[in-house]
């Protein structure tokens, strides 16, 4: 799910969530919140995430378990 993205597309930035929440102009108790399925961030945002991460809206939200690679 888009938490679990969020964490995996990062991961593979090899960044932090406060270099994330910088980069997105939040604050990282927000980022941290996304990451962890606590709140989920606006559309705006996902965009921006998606471009930062070089991929798809889809591929931002998708369950990863069911993507066919």
């Amino acid at each position: 799910m888009l938490h679990d993205n969020l964490l995996h597309f990062r991961k593979m930035l090899r960044v932090s969530q406060e270099e994330m929440a910088g980069r997105l102009e939040v604050s990282r108790q927000t980022y941290a919140k996304w990451e962890s399925g606590d709140t989920t961030p606006e559309l705006k945002y996902c965009i921006t995430l998606a471009q930062i991460f070089g991929i798809t809206l889809d591929e931002l939200i998708a369950d990863r378990d069911l993507l066919v690679e």
